[in-house]
């Protein structure tokens, strides 16, 4: 959630917005609730956290949108570079339909221009690319879930044990789903039907990012950097977020980049197998990947 329980201001989200001005941010990924189901003032019998005539829906554009217009409308005006802003809705939010899979949200504001080209609204989960690397988002709390459910048995001594929390998003990368579990786990909606077209991993993607109740972290499974942010507000008090920083590779040597060319094989030789193209995966990417869980 972007604000706290006592308030409707949005505070978080301001100080969130600045932060990512000032660190210069290509890309930033808010993910839902942005109005949660069970927020004290959205659920007050006297409405007194709306206008006469509001919905839900308009309080989310007023509140969230436009306000993410304006953030962007001063970096413009600033002469920085208006990065890229991504909205993940999520099955808490009281404005949208709470099953999963989940359309995107509708980002028109209320105020002139409604519309801007550098807010980009997904599905929920999805697989998106930022930069050329490509990133899994899901705000479901996966992990949670995961962790409750889980059977695995323990052995080798403590130092070569795998991580808890690695091994949990692994179980997210291997089977190729965002949601794990079957039946789905208590108080998750899911469309199982739709859930096998719409929330799949069709490739193992450079970051899995998942928000959880549980422990912040930032782990590689597979090759994959696996991230759980937190939650930027927890109840009244401020939570934490992550920065994310991938290095560019190193490069190659000369010989690498123009390799000798082999002499032609006879016609009656047998051609050389191909050797297997390289998946265009996480290899290699989370060696060059820092991430910074920075409280708000």
């Amino acid at each position: 959630p972007f604000t706290t329980d006592d308030s409707l201001s949005f505070e978080p989200l301001d100080d969130l917005l600045r932060a990512a001005g000032e660190a210069c941010a290509q890309a930033v990924v808010l993910f839902g609730p942005f109005l949660p189901d069970c927020h004290p003032l959205l659920v007050d019998p006297s409405g007194a956290a709306k206008d006469a005539g509001d919905t839900f829906e308009r309080v989310f554009k007023r509140q969230v949108v436009d306000r993410v217009h304006a953030w962007l409308a001063d970096q413009r005006a600033a002469g920085r570079a208006a990065p890229k802003v991504i909205m993940v809705p999520s099955t808490a939010d009281v404005h949208v339909h709470p099953t999963l899979p989940q359309s995107p949200l509708d980002v028109t504001g209320t105020v002139e221009p409604k519309r801007d080209p550098a807010v980009i609204a997904v599905r929920n989960p999805s697989v998106v690319s930022v930069g050329g690397y490509t990133m899994a988002l899901c705000s479901a709390d996966i992990i949670k879930a995961l962790a409750a459910e889980e059977c695995f048995r323990v052995t080798g001594p403590p130092s070569q044990r795998e991580d808890r929390m690695a091994r949990l998003c692994r179980h997210v990368l291997e089977q190729r789903l965002f949601v794990p579990n079957y039946p789905p786990p208590k108080g998750l909606c899911v469309d199982t039907g739709l859930a096998m077209e719409h929330a799949l991993l069709p490739e193992t993607p450079h970051v899995l990012a998942i928000p959880s109740e549980l422990n912040k972290f930032a782990k590689p499974s597979r090759g994959t950097v696996c991230i759980n942010p937190g939650r930027l507000v927890k109840r009244t008090n401020g939570g934490t977020y992550a920065v994310m920083q991938i290095h560019a590779p190193p490069p190659r040597p000369a010989e690498e980049i123009a390799p000798p060319t082999p002499p032609a094989a006879p016609e009656c030789a047998p051609a050389a197998a191909e050797p297997p193209t390289p998946a265009a995966g996480a290899a290699g990417v989370a060696h060059r990947t820092c991430v910074q869980l920075v409280r708000i």
